[in-house]
């Protein structure tokens, strides 16, 4: 066998890539019987001077929930001290769902850095909100104190349209004209026309 395998070699699940003698293993390998073996498929990666191999993932991972990165959810549901929201994207992967599609809580503390007396005023289940990762730790806990943070896109309770900021936290309803208020981020989706 080889001492190592040359950098770039595909590899699956499972393929002899060296002996545990000469490189240890590192990302994407583990050491079988004193013969590192890749544990993904991908490409061998050799660093000669830590003396470690490595297989670098060849299809894209799925992004990982982290504290301090943007997350964009659904609301699920308002109670009263939490927003239940369904985490469907992290740091704007869209490309792909974090691996487990779990739940975050807004407690009603993390929602501004104003007080806040009902959240009910604040979002609204199927809400779209873009919030920051504060604990990983199950259940995950989300915040969305900061402008760049909170409903980016919102639903008239009424009739489900979809809302038109209209000024600050207001957002108005193009079909039914019912008014509402959020906890509206920067970058809102849909701006209401100018009556000019």
């Amino acid at each position: 066998m080889r001492r190592y395998v040359e950098p770039g070699k595909f590899v699956l699940p499972g393929d002899k890539i060296t002996v545990a003698e000469a490189f240890y293993p590192g990302p994407g390998t583990y050491e079988d019987g004193g013969v590192v073996r890749a544990a993904i498929t991908g490409r061998v990666e050799v660093d000669l001077e830590e003396r470690e191999v490595r297989v670098e993932p060849y299809v894209d991972t799925p992004p990982k929930l982290k504290r301090g990165a943007s997350v964009i959810g659904r609301v699920q549901s308002v109670k009263e001290q939490v927003v239940l929201v369904k985490i469907c994207f992290v740091d704007d992967r869209t490309d792909r769902e974090p691996p487990t599609s779990g739940v975050g809580g807004i407690h009603i503390s993390k929602v501004r850095d104003a007080y806040v007396e009902d959240l009910a005023d604040e979002f609204q289940p199927g809400d779209i909100v873009r919030a920051r990762v504060v604990s990983t730790k199950m259940p995950v806990q989300l915040s969305t104190v900061g402008k760049e943070y909170g409903v980016v896109l919102a639903y008239c309770t009424r009739c489900r349209s979809e809302l038109e900021k209209v000024k600050g936290r207001t957002l108005r309803c193009p079909v039914c004209g019912h008014t509402e208020t959020r906890k509206v981020a920067a970058g809102y989706l849909r701006e209401a026309e100018s009556d000019a």
